[in-house]
């Protein structure tokens, strides 16, 4: 509008102002005011005044379209101050060192609750088979103590913090986490190679756990599989059977739906809700972390040459961070309150993965940042 206005005026003045010079021109020097010549003067003046009228009307259009624009912004920003705002963060930013098939928090020791009674199973200490098989008991139980810190399915390890720190709440709010590159793992292995590093003699201090991971995507479900060469070996020392020894020390996880969507009927202003992250994506990114770790400090300063044979395949081996995506949908109280027509519902789309540079040790943990980037 304001540029038609301009536009106008553009052809208007020049116009105004050849006809006054033609009158000055025409009239000089003014000794003479014929009737002709009056009539010359009288289109002059009223050229003049037409050109500060429509002047004036184009300034009036003019300001009258910024006042707009200013009431526009104006109850823009009220409406954006009314309404929800929702932002999001890992409730968790720590692992406790140990292979992935174990809960988050739990601090791998087996050293301290297995080896003495390993040594307990020593034949030659006991005067009878009653007392032999008690220790052998003891130590099974041992075995069975670490394996309860196990992750269960039902349990997951971590979630997604979603805080409102907008005025109004949010309603019917639908959230989605996709694994994005869930193929790269159709086929992923990283295992101990005994053919080029020989039997395996290394038992795992707390600091530098050792494990096989294998995965696959079958069209219906995904599975991970991790074996933990710690147990495996205390096993093998305790002379278990195959079954037993592969059942202590190696885990078999299926997920059967890996893009579940959860639902929430609200979040108000200044609350907080936590939603699911799959514990297959977190699983991979524990193992992605303990590589990392791994690697970093091999490259820093160097493992000690005990103990880098039993984790020389996860230092070597190709790591794969794990990338997600997480979309959330709502629809805005503000947006519902004033009666919207086309109610459309807001979204979030989120990429989550792994900050490299976060990666550090620090008293037995692993710290990390799981990096939430906003996807246009």
């Amino acid at each position: 509008m304001i540029k038609n206005n301009v536009s106008v005026l553009y052809f208007v003045i020049p116009l105004c102002l050849v006809i006054v010079f033609f009158t000055l021109w025409y009239g000089y020097p003014f000794e003479k005011f014929t009737d002709q010549n009056l009539k010359v003067y009288q289109l002059a003046l009223t050229s003049f005044a037409a050109t500060v009228g429509i002047g004036t009307v184009v300034n009036s259009t003019i300001s009258a379209h910024m006042s707009r624009q200013s009431i526009e912004i104006i109850q823009h920003k009220e409406s954006r101050e009314q309404s929800s705002h929702l932002i999001t963060s890992s409730i968790i930013n720590k692992f406790s060192i140990s292979p992935p098939m174990y809960k988050s928090e739990y601090i791998y020791r087996p050293a301290m609750s297995t080896a003495e009674k390993l040594d307990e199973l020593n034949f030659t200490k006991h005067d009878s088979f009653e007392s032999y098989n008690q220790a052998k008991n003891n130590f099974e139980e041992s075995l069975r103590g670490i394996m309860r810190e196990r992750l269960e399915n039902s349990e997951k390890i971590n979630m997604l913090r979603v805080l409102n720190i907008g005025k109004a709440s949010g309603l019917n709010i639908e959230y989605s986490f996709q694994f994005e590159n869930i193929n790269d793992f159709c086929e992923y292995s990283i295992r101990y190679n005994e053919n080029k590093h020989g039997k395996y003699e290394y038992v795992a201090p707390s600091l530098y756990p050792s494990y096989d991971i294998m995965t696959k995507k079958y069209k219906n479900y995904f599975k991970i599989v991790v074996l933990d060469h710690t147990i495996l070996k205390y096993a093998e020392d305790a002379q278990l059977d195959d079954g037993i020894k592969y059942y202590y020390s190696e885990s078999d996880i299926n997920f059967i739906d890996t893009n579940q969507k959860t639902y929430v009927d609200f979040i108000k202003p200044g609350e907080e809700i936590e939603l699911p992250i799959p514990n297959e994506f977190m699983i991979l990114c524990k193992h992605y972390l303990i590589m990392t770790l791994y690697k970093k400090i091999e490259k820093q300063k160097g493992i000690s040459k005990y103990i880098k044979p039993g984790i020389h395949h996860l230092i070597e081996g190709k790591s794969i961070a794990p990338i997600g995506r997480i979309t959330i949908s709502y629809l805005d109280e503000e947006d519902v309150r004033k009666k919207e027509k086309n109610l459309v519902c807001k979204q979030i789309t989120l990429s989550v993965k792994i900050k490299e540079e976060s990666i550090y040790l620090h008293d037995d943990n692993i710290n990390f940042y799981l990096e939430f980037s906003p996807i246009s």
